[in-house]
Parts: structure tokens; sequence; C-alpha cells
């Protein structure tokens, strides 16, 4: 025959439990409702955080766009810009839940890809330290910190008293 892919288990009705972030739940879910098979798994295991996958549009994807390539793109574009493999790090993961929560996943490649880039971007702008911004991003980073009532500079030493140059 065709094999059972070597687990074995002599069809015993127990569950095995997996744990998993409720975007990547989402993801898994909706590929699984994709080839018609998931929608008692999305039902029967609801994730701690159930409100990203309770989103009309969670479920929702493209089949012919690879979420791991439009993640790996958007992090390559971030560190092109001058950003560490760590402080993108961080973006990606504060900004993972709006891909849920806003569907991207049913939007072309491209999309995807300016989506996260952009949220990416946006996320270390308003919260990096200032000594982990590329110098390019300095002055634009002070300008959105004034804007949402930051103060305009975010360093590790707040002793530095160095705004007076405007």
């Amino acid at each position: 025959g065709r094999g059972g892919g070597g687990r074995g288990g002599g069809g015993s009705p127990a569950a095995e439990q997996v744990a998993m972030t409720a975007a990547n739940q989402a993801l898994i879910g909706g590929l699984l409702n994709t080839l018609g098979g998931g929608s008692q798994l999305q039902r029967h295991h609801q994730p701690h955080d159930a409100d990203a996958t309770r989103h009309d549009d969670a479920s929702e994807h493209r089949a012919d766009v690879d979420p791991e390539d439009v993640e790996r793109k958007a992090w390559q574009a971030l560190e092109k810009k001058g950003f560490t493999a760590e402080v993108v790090s961080r973006a990606m993961r504060a900004t993972a839940r709006a891909v849920v929560v806003e569907g991207d996943r049913k939007e072309a490649f491209n999309e995807q890809k300016r989506r996260r880039v952009h949220r990416g971007l946006d996320w270390l702008i308003l919260n990096c330290d200032e000594s982990e911004l590329p110098s390019a991003f300095t002055e634009e980073a002070q300008k959105e910190r004034k804007k949402r009532g930051g103060g305009g500079k975010k360093k590790k030493n707040e002793g530095d008293d160095d705004d007076d140059d405007d």
C-alpha cells in the first residue's frame, strides 16, 4: 500500500496536541479547510488567543503564495535597509498577528510582502533604540516619535539632553 507515514498508532482515537501561535494555527486551519479536512480541527481546538482565528478572513489564503517565502523576503528587505537580524526578528514577531487579523494571506505575493515590510518598518522606527536604527532612519524615527508624543529620542541612556539643536 501507500504506507502510513511511519507513525503507526493503530487507529487510536486519542488526538495529538501541538502547540503553535494563533497566527500559525489560523494558517494551518486555512490550509486544511482549503484541502477539505480542517473545519473540525478549527472548531475543536481553539487556541489560547482565539480572536486571531475568529476573524472572518483568517482562514482565507492564496494557495499560490508560500507564507514562508513572504516572511523570508520581507525579512531580507528589512535587513537590506540596514537593520540587524535581531531587531528584524523582534519586528516580525511583534507584527505577526496583523497578518491574520487584517487578512493579508488572501492577497497576492507582492502585496503580502509590501504589507509585511511596511508593518515591520513602522514597528522598527517607533520601537527600536536609536542606537539600533540605521542612520538613514534616525531622523524619521525622531519625527514619528514626536508625533506620537514620545519625545523624539529613544536611547538606552536617557541622560543625554541634546534635544536643543533644532
